[in-house]
């Protein structure tokens, strides 16, 4: 929805990163479409997708960290996490994408490739909250906004 509005948005701030913009036409089929939509389109070069939320955006240092932490190649999944509570985005290894494809919202979308195998998920501990936001009313906006306002702490936090 509104796809055009959302490509000005996109940064391509990331180090080390080429993004690639895509558009699901078929939006209303849900969220686990989109997500099978996309890892459709992903280029056959690549080595992994982060699966980055409308609802919870992120600047970019969280997500510099989380890139930089999944790169190391510890484990085919990689989850941002506060005070031990899994985050968002996850990031997946290209060795996942047939897994991703069968999902659905029945099934609870990448939840269920995140928990089938607890052995193969690398949470990297962020000492700010920022990662835990879900925009889905004004009092998270405002959370949120509030908690965006400190982006100047944020990689003094990510020191970890």
């Amino acid at each position: 929805h509104d796809a055009e509005a959302y490509r000005k948005l996109v940064s391509s701030q990331l180090k080390g990163l080429a993004l690639k913009v895509v558009v699901n036409r078929d939006y209303a089929s849900g969220k686990s479409g989109s997500v099978k939509f996309v890892v459709s389109q992903v280029d056959k070069r690549s080595q992994g997708v982060i699966v980055l939320a409308a609802d919870s955006p992120r600047p970019s240092a969280v997500l510099q960290r989380l890139v930089d932490c999944h790169a190391e190649g510890q484990s085919p999944i990689t989850i941002p996490s506060h005070k031990g509570k899994q985050g968002h985005p996850p990031a997946f290894t290209r060795s996942l994408y047939g897994e991703i494809a069968t999902i659905s919202e029945e099934h609870r979308g990448l939840r269920e490739v995140i928990e089938r195998d607890p052995t193969r998920v690398r949470e990297v501990e962020y000492d700010t909250p920022l990662v835990l936001i879900n925009i889905n009313s004004p009092e998270d906006y405002q959370r949120a906004s509030d908690l965006m306002g400190s982006v100047s702490a944020i990689p003094k936090s990510l020191s970890r």
